[in-house]
């Protein structure tokens, strides 16, 4: 029971889906189509993709974690509860069912939804890390947990992203907004 829980743990799933869920369902509302029928592939997909931006933040700030109270008892890798194998394995099923979903969808949605996923990756892995860039931090993660959920789910059920534009913009800043907050909360910490 203890691994379930510390699986559980590492999604993070309370962190994100608060938000992922309204932006998807927000998507697919200003497209004014009666059709849902692919909503609950492109909510999977979104509910994955970030849950595999969480996972795999987790694993590659798994040692640095390590000396941050806080993030020791919220990191199942850092606490030693899980391994770092078992965390790629978690990161590589939850991209892959999400990729999954969104190649279901196919189209626009397929490519925005591949994008956001590999954004993900490069966001947190260390070879590339692009959060350790303060602007492209806020950038990318903008795009990543914001713009990028709302338009997988517009672009699964319209082409014609005029009318939402503002609306994009303003969940990208919003975003952006938030991730400053997350810098600030943490600068003593990273």
């Amino acid at each position: 029971m203890t691994k379930v829980k510390s699986i559980v743990l590492l999604t993070r799933w309370q962190e994100y889906v608060y938000f992922v869920v309204p932006l998807t369902l927000t998507g697919f509302l200003i497209t004014n189509t009666p059709y849902a029928s692919k909503l609950v592939a492109v909510l999977i997909g979104n509910l994955l993709t970030t849950a595999f931006a969480f996972i795999i933040n987790d694993v590659e700030d798994a040692e640095d974690d390590k000396a941050i109270p806080a993030k020791l008892t919220r990191n199942p890798i850092s606490s030693g509860e899980l391994s770092r194998g078992f965390g790629y394995l978690a990161s590589t099923l939850a991209a892959s069912g999400a990729f999954l979903a969104f190649y279901s969808i196919g189209g626009v949605t397929t490519l925005l939804g591949s994008f956001n996923i590999l954004l993900a990756y490069i966001y947190s892995s260390k070879a590339v890390r692009l959060k350790k860039w303060p602007l492209v931090d806020i950038v990318s993660h903008a795009m990543m947990l914001g713009g990028l959920l709302i338009l997988t789910s517009f672009y699964t059920f319209s082409n014609n992203i005029g009318p939402a534009f503002s609306l994009v913009m303003g969940v990208f800043f919003i975003s952006s907004y938030g991730q400053i907050y997350n810098q600030i909360r943490d600068f003593e910490a990273d």
